[in-house]
């Protein structure tokens, strides 16, 4: 899957500096002998010329490795300077090559889907904020553990792969971490899987994909964590029905009037525009699957039913931790 170039960063509580992804391309140069010697932020790929010219930049405090070769990888302990870095499609067996970066602060890492491990991760002393997203061969995540300076950690799949978690345990030793956020996984520990979230005394805030639990870790979590930003979710997001016009590339844009017209939904404007009626639907807290539609009093039942059970859920975890 070609990477999205969407930046996913939650910038909100000020843990990221580094450039947008969208934006990376703005530090690019094709051949980095042009490159001005007072450059802070640079972007590299693997088929740059004098690329080695990274070394002599003495103010070079942040770099992007686009599909970079083995060497340029490799090549990274040098940059003893660096404070923020973000690898995206590499596949280096070890993340060994970072053990010298002391003062980096900000890292991320996209399909860098060759290691296994993540120890050196867990034993840079500045690094404060993370991002890992689609680490193909990683399930086991408790490298970071003994990290006792990050306040961000971020742990992400993709559109089309969910990030397999073995466990979240690890999760209680990050004594300052601030915020988590957690999309496109699939958690594999069994319930209550973030228990370790009840000993961080400087979390501030919460972002965890609706369907990457089951309801009853959002209740424990709810529970456990009542002033933490993102703890207290809807049991359910009603999508109520909308009229939705249909673009060029649809195929029933150019399909015969009367043919179009057969779709119970369809309608054409006086002005001859096409749409679509798109039915009420409801999306559930919680793994699995959890999509709702049919007739709109019997959506919004379920809801209320489903909200009430969570409800409750929530209380009996408020009674017992």
């Amino acid at each position: 899957m070609k990477h999205h170039f969407g930046d996913f960063l939650d910038r909100s509580l000020g843990h990221w500096s580094i450039c947008p992804n969208r934006d990376r391309w703005a530090f690019h140069v094709d051949d980095v002998k042009d490159v001005p010697s007072d450059q802070s932020t640079l972007t590299i790929t693997k088929n740059d010329r004098n690329w080695e010219r990274i070394f002599d930049l003495p103010k070079l405090e942040e770099l992007t490795l686009h599909e970079p070769s083995k060497e340029q990888v490799r090549s990274i302990e040098q940059l003893t300077g660096l404070q923020r870095l973000r690898i995206t499609h590499a596949r280096p067996k070890s993340l060994d090559f970072l053990s010298r970066l002391s003062i980096l602060r900000e890292l991320v890492l996209e399909y860098v889907s060759g290691v296994e491990q993540l120890e050196p991760l867990g034993s840079l002393p500045g690094l404060e904020s993370l991002h890992l997203e689609n680490l193909r061969r990683v399930e086991d995540f408790s490298g970071v553990a003994p990290s006792k300076s990050l306040k961000y950690l971020s742990i992400d799949g993709t559109l089309d792969w969910r990030q397999p978690v073995r466990n979240l345990d690890f999760l209680g030793s990050l004594g300052n971490l601030e915020l988590l956020r957690l999309a496109g996984v699939r958690v594999l520990a069994a319930t209550p899987a973030l228990s370790g979230l009840a000993r961080l005394g400087k979390l501030k805030k919460l972002k965890i994909a609706m369907n990457a639990l089951p309801i009853e870790d959002f209740a424990f979590i709810e529970a456990i964590c009542p002033t933490v930003d993102g703890a207290s979710r809807p049991a359910y997001i009603v999508n109520e029905a909308k009229r939705r016009e249909l673009s060029s590339r649809d195929y029933r844009a150019s399909m015969p009037e009367s043919e179009f017209l057969g779709f119970s939904n369809a309608g054409i404007t006086e002005s001859g525009e096409r749409y679509i009626v798109e039915p009420m639907s409801a999306f559930l807290l919680g793994k699995g699957t959890r999509t709702l539609s049919g007739k709109p009093e019997n959506i919004i039942k379920k809801c209320k039913e489903y909200e009430a059970r969570y409800r409750q859920m929530v209380e009996e975890y408020r009674v017992t931790a």
